[in-house]
């Protein structure tokens, strides 16, 4: 359960397969993702929905319900991101929020040899600060059987992307519970070739650090770096599927931002298979479950901090037709 809510390596654990290099890869475990055909995951979902469930009194969402949710909420996610006439009708605090964030970071080469694109800090930062959010481009679900479904955008290969975060936590999605309705884990994906969005670029947020080999060791030293490095986290923030990056310390003008994949992430691309992956020692287990307190100490914090804020994303979702 842990390596499923590990942040960091949240995003690709989000469950798919990238490529080998540092670049502005998303934050999660990359291992997990068999892509399969949208049908053929769809497929599995109508046979896994329609197991009995123990309380025959409970109604459970169809697969023709995930798809519908899915594109309901990527028709939302696109007038939130590309729609600016639509948040200046939002209250104010939420329309400050993303006004702030497109003040609070921008992109330029990453400090990382070889590494392309990077986001940094356009003036001094503290710490708790929502810095940006993750672009959707697509979402899908990875099902515990290997296949999945994804809802794209015209025009994106989410096959190929480098860039697919798992959504963790138990937020809804569009009123569908996809772990426990689907036996699946959500994700989504950014598209890099997309205009960049203001106060939509999480996915330019590098690790600090990287696996170099398949050892406990190498994990370990990896940990080590990534997390002095890093001084921002992934969290769930507003209704699904929303992400923002928050600063987990003060944060220079001009200092590039940094989170942590985690080694789910990095060890996909050193292995692909994850029977070979070298093992969990005790030392990695317990960095791993305080990266997971760090972040549920941050959703905490956002989550109280920003309440209002929080509150007004989920009526513009709603008021999105």
């Amino acid at each position: 359960m842990l390596e499923k809510i590990l942040v960091l390596s949240l995003l690709n654990s989000f469950i798919s397969a990238f490529v080998p290099t540092i670049r502005t890869s998303p934050p999660f475990p990359r291992a997990c993702i068999k892509v399969q055909s949208t049908r053929d995951g769809i497929s599995k979902a109508k046979e896994q929905s329609s197991k009995e469930a123990n309380d025959d009194s409970i109604t459970r969402p169809s697969p023709q319900d995930l798809e519908h949710a899915f594109a309901e909420t990527m028709w939302k996610m696109k007038i939130l991101q590309e729609e600016s006439e639509f948040m200046e009708t939002r209250p104010s605090k939420l329309r400050d929020l993303f006004q702030t964030c497109q003040e609070l970071v921008e992109v330029d080469t990453s400090t990382i040899p070889d590494a392309g694109k990077g986001l940094f800090a356009s003036q001094r930062i503290s710490a708790g600060s929502i810095l940006t959010f993750y672009p959707v481009n697509a979402m899908g679900v990875n099902f515990a059987d290997g296949s999945s479904f994804v809802h794209s955008r015209q025009g994106h290969d989410h096959t190929t992307s480098a860039y697919i975060m798992t959504l963790v936590g138990n937020r809804p999605i569009f009123g569908i519970d996809v772990e426990n309705d689907f036996d699946g884990m959500g994700f989504v994906d950014a598209d890099p070739s997309r205009q960049v969005t203001p106060a939509w670029q999480c996915h330019y947020i590098n690790d600090g650090a990287i696996v170099a080999h398949n050892s406990p060791e190498s994990v370990m030293e990896y940990y080590t770096a990534s997390l002095k490095a890093q001084n921002a986290i992934f969290v769930p923030f507003g209704p699904s599927p929303l992400v923002a990056a928050v600063a987990t310390q003060d944060i220079e003008k001009g200092q590039e931002i940094f989170t942590c994949y985690g080694r789910s992430y990095w060890l996909g691309l050193v292995e692909q298979d994850v029977e070979l992956w070298s093992p969990r020692t005790e030392d990695i287990v317990l960095t791993e479950e305080k990266i997971a307190n760090v972040l549920e100490e941050a959703s905490d914090y956002i989550e109280t901090k920003h309440a209002e804020e929080a509150r007004g994303l989920y009526e513009a979702f709603a008021d999105i037709a």
